[in-house]
């Protein structure tokens, strides 16, 4: 049976799951005394070179480096990134989604150098949400909430990064956000869609 890694977001605490088919076989909450800040949760979650790699949900942000038995071997602190909510392995870097900045980071893990890969434009404020990033072949993707629109709703985009253009865009009252909140999944519905 495959084994999975959720990462959970507004915890209150660093913690992991691991996940066995369709049951969660054990909660992992990392040890706090290692963090630099008190972190709210974990965000994003990315296999590199052998090592899981996730974010902190704190002020600043910091990457945790977890070994074989997910257990922190490494906190490097990210104080450049905003509100970080998406990571990727792509090559020899890390790309990192900033929902604080609208922007993706190509960060460095060997020299901790920090670097705009993509901007979405407008604004260096959350103003779009940035959300999360997906390497395909040779091909980026990323979500994001997307401009507020009437009621308070957003409409979730999905854009090629890599061809700077939109491939799914999902307004109205059908799709909330591109995000996952309570539920494992790609899309919120609106209730009663």
């Amino acid at each position: 049976m495959a084994k999975y890694i959720a990462t959970f977001c507004n915890a209150g605490s660093a913690k992991l799951a691991v996940i066995d088919g369709t049951q969660i076989s054990r909660v992992i909450d990392l040890d706090p005394a290692r963090l630099h800040s008190p972190a709210q949760g974990l965000i994003g979650i990315t296999l590199y070179k052998g090592r899981i790699i996730v974010a902190t949900q704190s002020t600043p942000c910091s990457l945790l480096v977890l070994g074989p038995h997910l257990a922190i071997e490494a906190v490097i602190p990210v104080p450049e990134i905003k509100d970080i909510h998406g990571l990727a392995a792509r090559g020899d870097v890390l790309l990192i989604a900033s929902a604080g900045t609208n922007q993706i980071v190509e960060f460095n893990l060997e020299t901790r150098v920090a670097k705009p890969f993509w901007f979405y434009g407008g604004s260096l404020s959350d103003t779009v949400h940035v959300n999360d990033i997906a390497v395909a072949g040779e091909r980026l993707y990323c979500t994001i909430f997307g401009p507020r629109l009437p009621n308070d709703l957003r409409g979730g985009q999905i854009i090629d990064v890599v061809a700077t253009r939109l491939f799914v865009r999902a307004y109205g009252n059908r799709i909330a956000s591109w995000h996952s909140r309570d539920r494992c999944m790609s899309l919120n519905r609106q209730p009663g869609t």
